[in-house]
């Protein structure tokens, strides 16, 4: 993620910095669904790194690959792929330009 929050209540990386030019990722082992339903609080709070099956890293390119058939992918809720074996994503800092009139 370039921001802190998902989804509007979801808190996935509360110390990312939008302007630093890294990715803040946050990465979960997989679970049971019990155990995913008793992490969702945490996320809400954003204390999901006090647990031991999440991770918190930052890194300015990002590469990931399907261990096994395709994953769909989303941009900020907006599908960018739906059967991709791979996707790389890299930080360009100061390349949005805003214009306002």
């Amino acid at each position: 993620m370039n921001g802190r929050r998902m989804g509007g209540g979801f808190q996935m990386v509360p110390d990312s910095k939008p302007d630093d030019g890294l990715f803040d990722l946050c990465i979960a082992e997989t679970g049971t669904k019990a155990r995913i339903l008793a992490l969702i609080p945490h996320f809400i709070r954003g204390t999901q790194a006090t647990q031991p099956e999440v991770k918190m890293r930052r890194a300015k390119k990002v590469s990931i690959k399907a261990l096994d058939k395709t994953f769909p992918a989303h941009a900020d809720g907006e599908f960018i792929c739906l059967n991709g074996s791979a996707l790389t994503l890299e930080l360009l800092p100061s390349e949005l330009e805003i214009i306002c009139a």
